[in-house]
């Protein structure tokens, strides 16, 4: 008798990838109906990396990205569907919307006008047709003020849109990559060479910043923006009295059309520690009631970390308050607040940034993965020589101490902590004197801070 040959048993692991796709998406779509919208969008993240070709864990992410009012999220899900799927009209129109939303006109332009190119019978043509020129006669009003006259303006005021939105994203590899092709293009567009410059303050490149800075003054000497970028690299290379005069003349300096002015010099001068300047130009700014800057959280947050730390308690719980009023969930203000619930001696100074915004998660943890964590380094401290090799390869790292001391958060000063018991240079040690001896860390981690400087 013949027997016909049966198809083996498929086992668990090699179900259809369909099915495995809709069966977590189902679980996904459960957790989103109790509220747990960070477990959902993990598990259609998971699967987006796990099945990148796939565009069901990105629209479900989308879904839940427009639920959750999380607009970042939402940009990096549609870019990612695009990239799978660049021929679906909807997704390249709704990239376009979101463009213009987030006032990135040039760039907004350009992708309605590639919709336009592709799907001119599509239903929505008709109305994007009404839009295009009157971006377009915004954008060169806006151009023709700020002096940029160049043949191809309009693609390069589109590539610095794309600069900047690449940055808020954190994609910051990508944004350089992008700088040096449009500057080896058109090397004298300013606001890509101001935008250059803060792409490499970001990565902690502080040296290689400020020649595209002066490059800037050359063309315009009064451009706050490169003034700013300057003051901060100086400021991270040690070079204060250079960084205070770079920022006097930032504040006396110009900002392009729509620049927000009092932002970059709340931001440059809370980097520089200049608290008293920091409130006196938050305060000036007060008396102009549209001034852009009052719209972002970020500004009212520096000016309570400033009054704080002028000893204006009150005056920086109610800056703070208006700041989680325009954002509810700004981490940086809720995590100051929380910390005066703490017993005196068990505070922090307010800080303005986290360790994140002094350098990259990335180079610092490159940095400790260099330090031998074995216990006769935790009681003595590296070897002269490996201490040497740490800082010819993190040269940043001695500059950045005194200033986590003096101006970082908890995780900030701790990892000034760490890398002054570890290294012990001079400079380090007498971080941690003028550490010991001031009053902007808890009580216990300045009396370490005395303790280390006595044994060294």
């Amino acid at each position: 008798m013949a027997f016909k040959r049966m198809k083996p048993a498929r086992p668990a692991a090699s179900a259809p990838i369909e099915s495995v796709i809709v069966k977590e998406l189902r679980r996904a779509e459960g957790l989103k109906e109790r509220g747990r919208l960070d477990d959902a969008f993990e598990i259609a993240e998971s699967l987006h990396r796990k099945y990148p070709k796939h565009t069901e864990p990105l629209l479900f992410m989308l879904d839940a990205a427009s639920e959750s009012g999380d607009a970042i999220a939402f940009e990096d899900a549609l870019d990612r569907l695009l990239e799978i799927a660049p021929d679906v009209p909807e997704y390249v129109l709704t990239q376009a919307k979101i463009t213009a939303a987030n006032d990135y006109a040039a760039l907004a332009l350009k992708r309605f006008k590639r919709f336009l190119e592709r799907w001119p019978a599509h239903k929505e043509a008709p109305k994007v047709r009404e839009i295009v020129p009157l971006i377009e006669a915004d954008l060169a009003e806006m151009l023709d003020k700020a002096g940029l006259r160049h043949a191809d303006r309009f693609e390069l005021a589109a590539v610095n849109d794309t600069l900047q939105s690449l940055i808020e994203k954190e994609r910051y590899e990508d944004a350089i990559k992008l700088a040096r092709q449009a500057l080896e293009r058109e090397p004298t567009y300013l606001p890509i060479l101001n935008n250059m410059a803060m792409l490499l303050l970001l990565q902690a490149k502080w040296q290689e910043a400020p020649p595209y800075s002066e490059r800037v003054l050359e063309f315009d000497p009064e451009n706050v923006y490169a003034l700013a970028n300057l003051a901060r690299a100086n400021e991270m290379l040690g070079y204060k009295a250079e960084a205070a005069l770079y920022a006097k003349r930032m504040k006396a300096g110009k900002a392009p059309p729509l620049g927000d002015k009092t932002g970059k010099i709340m931001e440059t001068l809370s980097y520089l520690g200049d608290d008293a300047g920091a409130l006196e130009a938050y305060r000036q700014a007060q008396v102009n009631k549209e001034d852009p800057a009052f719209e972002e959280p970020m500004t009212h947050h520096l000016a309570g970390v400033a009054a704080m730390r002028l000893g204006q308690e009150d005056d920086a719980r109610s800056y703070w308050k208006e700041a989680l009023r325009l954002d509810p969930d700004f981490g940086l203000t809720k995590d100051n607040l929380a910390n005066l619930k703490q017993p005196i001696g068990e505070r922090d100074t307010a800080w303005a940034y986290t360790l994140n915004y002094w350098a990259p998660l990335e180079l610092l943890q490159s940095l400790v993965m260099q330090i031998p964590m074995d216990a006769e380094s935790s009681i003595h401290g590296l070897t002269e020589e490996a201490s040497r090799t740490i800082l010819a390869s993190h040269p940043w790292a001695e500059a950045l101490v005194p200033i986590l001391f003096e101006r970082g958060d908890t995780g900030g000063r701790q990892f000034a902590f760490l890398l002054t018991n570890m290294l012990k240079t001079p400079a380090m040690l007498t971080a941690a004197h003028d550490f010991a001896l001031s009053q902007y860390g808890p009580d216990a981690m300045r009396i370490d801070a005395a303790n280390l400087e006595r044994q060294a």
